[in-house]
């Protein structure tokens, strides 16, 4: 009986991890959101369960890049300016805390969230109704000087954000490239997923210090969640435009209602 119920917790490990990663790769964000509150209901102290997850999403981060940049949607540019970028951002956060009530701006930024995951189904709506997909998606997008530096102080806010209350960047990232920088919803996804990886190593490095990532379960979770980074971004080059940003509301949508509840 006990070797049924071994079974069937490795293939329940296997399992979450692989679709958790699919679904955050094709939306451009870390997965923590799903991942977290999983570790948590299950039995991990919240500590563990955050640091396990941060762990895992440096795994995500790593093997999506590799396969969307492989399909030239990577902006290695920019996304090298938002990690540059967010790393002072969340410094700043982690000093302010003392400060800013974290619960009051996480309000703000899940209404942000859930505002522009309204915006993107209402485009869907539209651009299905008309059956004309926006000109916007055709090409990568040239970055001037003032967008240069626009991008610099996305990623420090975004930095800022991760540093007050915790969250990933990914959920505020791809809204914020998507709708300030004009970049293409494929381009910001994948774009996203390659800037989270420096912030996510360094915090899976204290995590790792601190003692709060559990190898018991890691291991066969990471396995699905690194076989999900490799399909998940394949299904996302599949999608049209229009369909991608399907996908990214409902996501995203499902982060802000958590981040507000």
């Amino acid at each position: 009986m006990r070797g049924d119920l071994e079974t069937l917790e490795y293939i329940w490990l296997l399992a979450a991890g692989f679709l958790i990663a699919v679904v955050a790769t094709m939306a451009g964000i870390g997965g923590g959101v799903f991942m977290v509150p999983l570790f948590y209901f299950t039995g991990s102290p919240i500590n563990v369960a955050v640091g396990t997850s941060k762990f895992i999403i440096v795994f995500i981060s790593v093997t999506s890049s590799v396969v969307y940049s492989r399909a030239r949607k990577v902006d290695l540019r920019m996304g090298s300016l938002f990690m540059a970028t967010m790393i002072p951002g969340s410094y700043l956060g982690a000093y302010l805390v003392p400060v800013v009530d974290p619960d009051i701006l996480r309000v703000f930024i899940g209404l942000f969230i859930l505002a522009y995951s309204i915006r993107l189904i209402y485009r869907y709506i539209k651009t299905r109704n008309s059956r004309v997909e926006g000109s916007s998606e055709a090409h990568r997008v040239e970055l001037t000087p003032v967008k240069w530096v626009l991008a610099g102080l996305i990623g420090l806010a975004t930095g800022l954000v991760a540093g007050l209350t915790g969250t990933g960047g990914g959920a505020i990232l791809v809204p914020a490239m998507t709708m300030l920088l004009g970049v293409p919803i494929h381009e910001a996804v994948a774009t996203s997923m390659y800037s989270m990886l420096l912030a996510a190593i360094t915090a899976a490095f204290r995590h790792h210090l601190n003692g709060d990532i559990d190898y018991g379960i890691a291991p066969l979770f990471l396995v699905g969640a690194v076989l999900g980074a490799i399909v998940g971004p394949r299904v996302s080059l599949r999608l049209k435009p229009q369909n991608l940003r399907l996908v990214v509301a409902v996501v995203l949508g499902v982060v802000a209602v958590r981040m507000l509840l």
